[in-house]
């Protein structure tokens, strides 16, 4: 009797790690989108853009968000019924990056007051004119990108 319970207990644990660890490897799907014939990864919509958390390479503005940060704070000027009330805030615009770099599809997401819109796309189109970024990579392929850029506003007088 303490034999076999000795053998079924050895059985269960030998036995089952080994059986979790198959199901584990077998449970994890190749995503169908990344599949050829040949069973290499490809795109398989070359026309999708892709969310920032999606890519490998994400994009980058030429000399990295330091640099981005920099042209921002020289490109926007405040306006005057939001100097008037004396405050700081930011309005974030979502753009796509596309895969030669440049700029489109400029829309504000997150507003910090009515005036300051205008002047936030104002700065985003100078900024695409300024320089085409390096676009984000998936696979190792070029592809189109969302990507939000915080916009701020330095308005307050203290």
């Amino acid at each position: 009797m303490i034999r076999s319970i000795s053998i079924f207990l050895l059985q269960v644990f030998i036995l089952f790690p080994l059986w979790a660890q198959s199901e584990k490897e077998s449970a994890i799907p190749e995503p169908a989108e990344l599949q050829e014939k040949g069973g290499k990864p490809s795109i398989a919509d070359p026309g999708k853009v892709y969310e920032y958390k999606e890519v490998q390479t994400p994009p980058v503005y030429p000399g990295g968000v330091q640099e981005m940060d920099k042209f921002l704070k020289e490109a926007v000027s405040c306006p005057s019924e939001v100097w008037q009330e004396n405050v700081n805030g930011y309005v974030v615009v979502r753009v796509i990056i596309h895969e030669d770099g440049a700029l489109s599809d400029a829309e504000i997401v997150r507003e910090f007051r009515e005036a300051c819109r205008e002047e936030a796309l104002r700065a985003v189109e100078k900024l695409a004119e300024s320089a085409n970024w390096d676009p984000g990579l998936y696979m190792g392929q070029p592809v189109k990108v969302y990507y939000q850029i915080r916009i701020p506003f330095y308005c307050a007088h203290y």
